[in-house]
């Protein structure tokens, strides 16, 4: 990353970065918001993440809507190995902080999973490097992992909303699909590189008699 482009992103992190006055603010309306809903019933560690969970979705939104925010945050043109990514990657991981129900989880990893496979397609467009497109394919594999994890704790919880469960089952579907053509790919590039290895063999004993 070039010195301009590290400047010109250090300039827009100070102009949407919140002040320390509407810091204060916000967090004096969610001690009242808190004392008025829950009272001292809840422990200090439910409290603390109620918190930050409003405090990081209100930094987001600002973010995301504020200009090279919101580019790096909404394009799919930002991808792996582009000055921008580290942005976006900052904003979803605090977004992922955020997500305090199974539910609100495996929504955000099903979005995090169609926004990589946008890079993915996006990357062969523009024929980017094939290690920068595997590193995001390793990505996709790691939110489908976090999916179907999430997926096992509303079965427990016998969760209702059975349009969400619909979608992760075809979602974790479409990976078994992928994961099969892989290994099929696999096995005839194998079966491709023993035939070549057999009809070299035959030519070497053919010339050798």
């Amino acid at each position: 990353m070039s010195l301009k482009i590290r400047y010109n992103l250090w300039q827009e992190k100070n102009q949407i970065s919140p002040d320390s006055k509407f810091k204060a603010d916000l967090w004096s309306k969610l001690d009242a918001k808190m004392h008025a809903e829950y009272g001292t019933k809840h422990s200090w560690f439910e409290t603390r993440a109620f918190k930050f969970a409003a405090a990081a979705a209100v930094f987001i939104l600002i973010v995301a809507t504020t200009g090279t925010g919101a580019y790096a945050y909404t394009s799919s043109s930002v991808t792996e190995g582009t000055p921008l990514y580290p942005v976006k990657q900052q904003l979803e991981n605090l977004e992922e902080k955020i997500q305090l129900t199974p539910e609100a989880k495996a929504r955000f990893y099903l979005k995090k999973i169609n926004r990589r496979e946008a890079e993915v397609a996006q990357m062969n467009k523009t024929q980017r490097l094939k290690d920068k497109i595997t590193k995001v394919q390793d990505k996709i594999e790691q939110e489908e992992d976090n999916l179907a994890n999430v997926d096992k704790i509303l079965e427990e919880k016998n969760s209702g909303d059975s349009h969400l469960r619909d979608e992760i089952k075809q979602r974790l579907e479409k990976r078994i699909e992928n994961r099969n053509s892989v290994i099929e790919r696999r096995l005839n590039n194998l079966e491709e590189r023993k035939t070549l290895i057999n009809n070299k063999l035959n030519q070497l004993s053919t010339e050798s008699d």
